[in-house]
């Protein structure tokens, strides 16, 4: 993970100026867990069909609406019984359910996505929502948790001890987090990041940070504490791979070149998301089947990209 750190941060900004994505900004719940639903069953109906009303508007705002799909989709998805690309394909046929209602809604009132300056095509509405996942994520999980450490010193002492690969224990949560409420939290919305799949976007965008940051030459978005470590094995590794990519022997030619940089970007990619982001290599694209009969393209794996 210390390796892919340091473009964490971008990644977040780059999804914050995403016009596209500003979009999606609504008036939201806030809280739209399931607890906060009512159902009722329709009699007139021959289907088994219901009506739904959201209840407990106290914490409502203006926000991207993934915020409030997140909740949702995360109380059905953790009462499946299946798991992996069974609960991958459900979430891909909510989302892009609730692209194609909400194109009926705005029909209603006359309008429709372009209106907007939002995508027609579900596909790339799907997309766009999943980076308000993304940015969810990375909002509540990682960039709000720093901003309200209590005890920033006693993590960034353990950090630097651990860049420098010396033994030392991580300090008590007690002593960094506000509360334990807080850290259990952050630990949900790990949870829901997982469950939704959230980690494969936030791999795509990493990627291609790291490819741009390794073909531009530039040692990413050291902060102020890491650039006064002199001796940081992780960032002389990262020069020395960027250095054989620029200026390497005469001999290699841009094939070699690039098949290189494709190791190094993959190797980097391994290690932070272990088997989070493997996918079985496969002339024939996979398939997964949702609870509702829909099949869906598995996209390529990581290797592939």
């Amino acid at each position: 993970m210390s390796k892919f750190s340091k473009f964490l941060f971008p990644v977040f900004i780059e999804l914050e100026n995403n016009e596209a994505l500003m979009n999606l900004m609504t008036l939201v719940h806030g809280d739209a867990k399931l607890d906060n639903f009512l159902f009722r069953k329709l009699k007139e109906k021959l289907d088994e069909t219901y009506s739904s009303m959201l209840i407990d508007w106290q914490g409502c705002g203006f926000d991207l609406v993934s915020n409030d799909l997140m909740w949702c989709l995360y109380g059905f998805v953790k009462n499946l019984p299946e798991t992996g690309d069974m609960v991958h394909g459900f979430v891909e046929f909510s989302v892009q359910t609730y692209w194609d209602k909400l194109r009926e809604v705005l029909g209603a009132f006359g309008h429709k996505f372009s209106d907007l300056h939002l995508p027609e095509s579900s596909d790339k509405g799907v997309e766009l929502i999943k980076e308000g996942f993304t940015i969810e994520f990375m909002k509540n999980a990682l960039v709000r948790p720093v901003l309200s450490l209590k005890n920033r010193r006693s993590l960034m002492s353990w950090w630097r001890k651990f860049q420098r690969d010396e033994k030392a224990s991580l300090p008590k949560q007690s002593e960094v987090f506000k509360s334990q409420s807080y850290v259990n939290f952050i630990f949900l919305y790990f949870k829901i990041a997982t469950e939704i799949n959230v980690f494969s976007n936030l791999a795509s965008s990493l990627l291609a940070l790291v490819k741009e940051s390794i073909l531009n030459g530039i040692q990413n978005f050291d902060d102020e504490i890491e650039s006064e470590d002199e001796s940081e094995d992780e960032e002389l590794e990262q020069s020395d791979a960027i250095a054989v990519l620029q200026n390497g022997e005469n001999e290699e030619n841009e094939e070699t070149t690039n098949s290189k940089m494709n190791s190094i970007v993959t190797d980097i990619l391994h290690e932070v998301f272990n088997e989070a982001l493997k996918r079985a290599d496969s002339e024939k694209p996979k398939t997964v089947t949702s609870l509702y009969g829909k099949v869906y393209t598995l996209k390529p794996s990581i290797k592939s990209l």
